[in-house]
């Protein structure tokens, strides 16, 4: 049976490049979005790569506080154990504090933590046991403790530290059920989203390249670290 893994924010970007780079090591997908065209363009391009790739779009609002339950269902009517679990859909807004507005928080509270949350406490009762499991949470260095921070992304930054802190605390909550949490927080990379929020910045790092880090962390590291909230940047 094939390796399980979900990828959330996958319909583009990093996420994009985490779930080919998956299905090049012969897992098993499932790709979380909300963009089904673009969902089914991923799915495309994984075929093109391998024939015989599974991989597994799931549409999905992960604003919704059902969401969890849902895609535990999609999950559990393919396999019965998660191997992978990658937290990897954000959001980002580039605004001075004195002009964000309550859509902005919630917003960005909501994908950004509550989500990763939700789903994790949905879908662990199908990882770990006999067989480990390794969570990654996708943080940032706009949140890492020290690391310089910048005018315009305090909300952002806010909450990408307390994913780092989530991860931290899960890890401890989960060390006698084999499942190891770790969070990876991320430089700038080359995406749509970092586009977005700060037109026309050359970041060092192309979403390949990252998308192929993570994979081979999450593979790779959870046998030697857990509970650690690791800084990936140029």
């Amino acid at each position: 049976m094939k390796p399980t893994v979900v990828v959330t924010g996958a319909s583009q970007g990093i996420g994009y490049e985490i779930a080919k780079a998956f299905v090049i090591k012969g897992y098993t997908v499932f790709a979380i979005a909300r963009n089904t065209d673009k969902l089914s363009n991923l799915r495309d391009d994984c075929l093109s790569i391998d024939v015989n790739a599974n991989l597994i779009p799931v549409t999905l609002d992960l604003k919704s506080t059902d969401a969890g339950d849902k895609l535990l269902s999609v999950v559990q009517s393919k396999c019965s154990h998660l191997d992978i679990m990658i937290n990897n859909a954000g959001v980002l807004a580039n605004k001075p504090f004195d002009e964000l507005t309550e859509e902005d928080m919630e917003s960005m509270f909501t994908v950004n933590v509550y989500t990763p949350i939700r789903l994790i406490k949905a879908l662990a009762p199908i990882m770990g046991g006999q067989q480990m499991s390794h969570i990654v949470n996708i943080g940032s260095m706009a949140g890492f403790q020290g690391s310089d921070k910048y005018p315009g992304l305090t909300l952002y930054s806010s909450t990408k530290g307390a994913i780092a802190s989530f991860s931290e605390c899960l890890a401890k909550e989960y060390i006698n059920r084999n499942i190891k949490v770790n969070c990876l927080a991320l430089g700038s990379v080359n995406t749509e989203m970092l586009q977005n929020a700060f037109p026309g910045l050359n970041a060092p790092v192309e979403a390949d390249q990252m998308g192929k880090y993570i994979a081979n962390f999450a593979e790779n590291v959870s046998t030697v670290m857990n509970g650690k909230v690791v800084p990936v940047s140029m």
